[in-house]
């Protein structure tokens, strides 16, 4: 009954407040907003990609246009490449009799991948054929000698594309063996990396990153660089690298010892290289497999459990130097347990491996309508104003509730029950919009619940809580 009182008085000081401004009295006073706590929840929708009939989906690569390569299984059990792309997935070879996987695609649509015979995860459990590209929708399977195998692994926005080639050569013994090269097409032209490098990311200038035998390898328009790696390591290997020339991969400290106790396992860690080729370790037990031009990195790390031993893997994204577990950013009635990031976009969208109904498969992470929320002080001693700040630009309702429950659920993201809807308020050129709040609200009691939607899209925004301060 008390609540609902609240409820009604609160509607009531609200319309006040907007109007002409409600008075209150010199003895009553706010909790200044220093003390109060801003929390921001969900981030994410995940979205199911789907899989070619058979369940189980790999995404490998996605661009800024959301479109989205890697491989499924089919009915039949024949893993095929796939481009996924609003909401549909698309068998890229349907009547080929080889399986495929692609593993990049840039802005323009164009994609690359491999035709092979064995199945399996692993790159050695995976008997390779031929590479393909698909450039201008014109699909190219001759890259190269029919007796040799070959994968195209990466492709730029200059179609310039990387690949791994095991060239056929005649053995001493007089049967064959094969030599792994690193290889360069554009478009039917081949050439081969002078340098010894297993290269496996590329930006858009070139620029190739990669490992020899533990060592991380950089290969720019100055030649061959030999990358360091941090004292605790004696290993490391590059998986990707942007146009800023920041590079992202893992390292590891190998005993040898560990070979021969199964037991034991080396000291594992993803790592970062700046564009002037300073090592800096992130965190143990994690790899970074994909960094986007803003500097946000994605991978995989392993959740230690009580007893010290590794559980399951969790999906991750460090932003800002700190890493964020991505289940702890997405609804957590999905059902998914993500465990693996595999790339990310210039928009933040992410892709990877989850759990889902005991199946594995391939999700889409998609950015919410995220805003930050803080009270400041106004023009007058009893005014206080929400200061919202979210896109630029963009026009919006604001819903403010409350909570009595300081521990209540905040990750569900419907709307807040009961809510006031203020606005619409616009954001400004820098994205800060402020709306009047209610001043007879009491803080001292119960949390202030902040949500905004956007009026165009109907987007909802995760809830902020504003928690009264403790002193």
């Amino acid at each position: 009954m008390g609540i609902n009182l609240f409820r009604l008085l609160l509607i009531v000081c609200a319309v006040c407040a907007l109007l002409s401004g409600c008075t209150q009295s010199d003895e009553e006073t706010l909790i200044p907003a220093s003390t109060f706590l801003e929390l921001l929840f969900v981030e994410y929708d995940v979205i199911d990609l789907g899989s070619l009939g058979g369940g189980e989906t790999r995404p490998e690569a996605l661009n800024n246009n959301t479109q989205i390569v890697g491989s499924s299984l089919k009915a039949d059990g024949m893993r095929h490449a796939f481009l996924w792309e609003e909401g549909t997935m698309t068998d890229l070879f349907p009547d080929h009799t080889l399986r495929s996987k692609a593993f990049d695609i840039n802005d323009q649509g164009n994609y690359v991948g491999a035709f092979y015979e064995k199945d399996g995860f692993f790159r050695w459990a995976v008997e390779l054929k031929h590479a393909f590209t698909s450039i201008d929708g014109v699909l190219r399977e001759n890259l190269h000698d029919k007796e040799d195998k070959g994968m195209a692994k990466r492709i730029n926005e200059q179609n310039l594309v990387l690949g791994h080639l095991n060239e056929r050569i005649s053995s001493v013994t007089g049967g064959w063996e094969y030599i792994k090269k690193t290889v360069l097409w554009q478009l039917d032209e081949m050439t081969f990396v002078e340098h010894d490098i297993f290269g496996s990311g590329m930006n858009d200038a070139g620029h190739i990153v990669g490992h020899y035998g533990g060592t991380p390898l950089l290969v720019d328009d100055s030649g061959l660089t030999i990358l360091p790696i941090g004292s605790a390591f004696n290993t490391a290997w590059i998986n990707d690298i942007n146009d800023s020339g920041v590079c992202v991969g893992a390292s590891r400290f190998h005993d040898w010892e560990c070979e021969w106790n199964p037991g034991c396992e080396p000291d594992l860690s993803s790592c970062k290289w700046n564009s002037q080729g300073v090592f800096e370790a992130l965190a143990g037990g994690t790899r970074a497999f994909s960094i986007n031009q803003q500097g946000d990195v994605v991978g995989e790390g392993e959740l230690v459990t009580d007893m010290g031993e590794v559980g399951y893997y969790r999906a991750l994204l460090w932003r800002d130097a700190k890493s964020i577990d991505l289940n702890a950013l997405i609804p957590q009635d999905s059902g998914w347990r993500l465990i693996r990031a595999t790339d990310i976009n210039d928009k933040g969208e992410i892709i990877g491996l989850g759990v889902i109904d005991g199946e594995m498969r391939g999700y889409l992470l998609k950015k919410r309508l995220t805003i930050r929320a803080v009270l400041e002080s106004g023009h007058s001693v009893h005014e206080w104003l929400i200061k919202i700040i979210g896109p630029p630009e963009v026009d919006f309702y604001v819903y403010l509730g409350i909570d009595d429950s300081l521990y209540a659920d905040a990750t569900k993201l419907s709307r807040i029950p009961e809510a006031l809807r203020l606005g619409p308020v616009r954001t400004d050129a820098d994205g800060v919009a402020r709306v009047r709040l209610p001043q007879t609200a009491p803080f001292y009691r119960s949390a202030l619940l902040v949500q905004v939607e956007a009026v165009a899209t109907k987007q909802l925004s995760g809830t902020i809580r504003l928690l009264p301060g403790r002193n």
